[in-house]
């Protein structure tokens, strides 16, 4: 059997050897690469990082704790836009006992000494924490194997951390990750075998030494925690650019959950203020109480929702602005918002031949908007914002940056092309306006990651070894 490893070099103009900075200042947006971990600072004990993400959730907060409504017992069917709720499981397992197993065995540190890229594997998530504590998802392209994978020195070493499920019934892993020392992880079946799809989720406190069985979730959730004990489970599911939404909320780091928002398809009820059934959509959390959801439209005004009672209801803001000779009936697509107080920006991409990249901005929590145009870039693409003042874009070529909101941008072209094999831009992810991340959208790589606000990257090569 095969492990997978992946490592890391360095690779720049002027070949001198790049060295990660300070960790990641606080950021209150929520993301594959979970940036409210960036509150966890350099500490790696698990009592301070649950205090300082605990001190990330609230930051961006408003008042009051979230009320849970509308829970339920009743089947899921395959077709559940228009189905009765369904409360996922408390507890799996022997006599409704949690099951408290050991994770994988670590990698032997010899064998990932040198590795190359070979093309064989693929990175199906990357969550970075700090300069050096990532979290990975790999997959084996030979076999289909998954593996959850953690480095603690920015990828010259690597532990295999995967849950200790049966890969003959694992189809994929999907994971959320807070800080460098807990995550949870669903197991993904090949085959679903009830009427009732679900996966189950694991758990771990200790940087992945052991995993907790807590349960199941409906297939097809998306985890999102703000905090070792809250967090949301988002199924999201449609055609022909609409999604109905279910939106589980739990209070106890994954025991228990409840339904608390539904959109479904009409003529189905959905749940008093729920998001809108049209258009795709992106939903994150901010905090206890703070959710955004950004859509994905083929036309219209773009525009944002957002809950200030943990996902119960959710109300629109104000219309974000469209540039001047842009058209919007070619699409849109608008990213995660980044919040600090009153103040947020978000990035918003419209296609067509007339579209462009540009990042909204209010001072006032969405009530007016500012629009800032992106220069210099080829193609649409979703600026990453790292804070309400920095933002940096990449077309694949040429990277353009702002550190004052977009007042003024930097042009350059980096020594390395960030783009895919089928010629997209990579999609950036900074935890700070110098620690970043390059990872190409399906996975096929390549991926990079810069500590100098990408003047200079370094390659994260993925391989398997024997």
């Amino acid at each position: 059997m095969s492990a997978l490893i992946l490592g890391s070099t360095v690779l720049e103009a002027s070949s001198a050897e790049v060295h990660p900075d300070a960790a990641a200042p606080a950021r209150c947006a929520v993301s594959q690469l979970s940036a409210v971990a960036s509150w966890q600072g350099a500490t790696n004990s698990m009592l301070g990082s649950v205090a300082l993400t605990n001190v990330a959730a609230r930051a961006c907060s408003l008042t009051g704790y979230p009320s849970i409504a509308l829970t339920g017992r009743t089947a899921l069917p395959d077709a559940f836009l228009n189905a009765t709720p369904v409360e996922p499981s408390a507890l799996v397992g022997t006599a409704g006992q949690k099951a408290q197993t050991r994770a994988a065995a670590v990698v032997d540190e010899e064998a990932v000494a040198r590795v190359t890229f070979t093309g064989r594997d693929s990175l199906a998530q990357l969550s970075p924490q700090t300069r050096a504590t990532w979290w990975a998802i790999v997959v084996d392209n030979a076999t289909s194997r998954s593996d959850v994978v953690r480095t603690v020195d920015s990828g010259t070493r690597w532990q295999n951390v995967t849950p200790p499920v049966s890969q003959a019934h694992v189809g994929s892993f999907s994971g959320d990750f807070l800080n460098a020392e807990i995550g949870w992880v669903l197991a993904v079946p090949l085959s679903q075998t009830t009427s009732q799809p679900s996966d189950p989720i694991y758990r771990t406190l200790d940087g992945g030494a052991s995993w907790e069985l807590l349960g199941t979730v409906p297939e097809g959730c998306q985890l999102d925690f703000v905090d070792p004990e809250d967090g949301w489970c988002t199924v999201l599911g449609g055609a022909a650019g609409s999604e109905g939404v279910w939106m589980y909320r739990t209070l106890d780091g994954g025991d228990t959950w409840h339904l608390v928002s539904r959109t479904a398809a009409p003529p189905a009820p959905s749940t008093p203020a729920a998001l809108p059934f049209g258009c795709d959509k992106r939903i994150t959390f901010a905090s206890l109480t703070v959710g955004w959801s950004s859509p994905a439209c083929a036309a219209g005004v773009p525009y944002l929702y957002r809950t200030d009672d943990g996902g119960a209801r959710w109300q629109p803001l104000s219309h974000l602005p469209v540039p001047a000779g842009v058209s919007t009936s070619y699409g849109w697509d608008v990213g995660s918002p980044v919040a600090a107080g009153a103040n947020v920006a978000v990035a918003v991409a419209f296609d067509g031949p007339s579209g462009g990249s540009v990042v909204a901005t209010t001072s006032d929590g969405g009530g007016t908007w500012a629009m800032q145009g992106v220069p210099g870039l080829r193609k649409p693409t979703i600026v990453d914002v790292v804070d309400p003042t920095h933002f940096i874009g990449t077309d694949g070529t040429e990277l353009v940056a702002s550190g004052d909101a977009g007042s003024k941008w930097e042009r350059w072209k980096p020594a390395v092309a960030l783009r895919d094999a089928q010629g997209d831009p990579l999609t950036l992810d900074f935890l700070s306006p110098t620690l970043g991340w390059a990872v190409s959208p399906d996975a096929g790589g390549p991926l990079w990651w810069t500590t100098d606000g990408g003047r200079t990257w370094a390659p994260i090569t993925i391989a398997a070894v024997s």
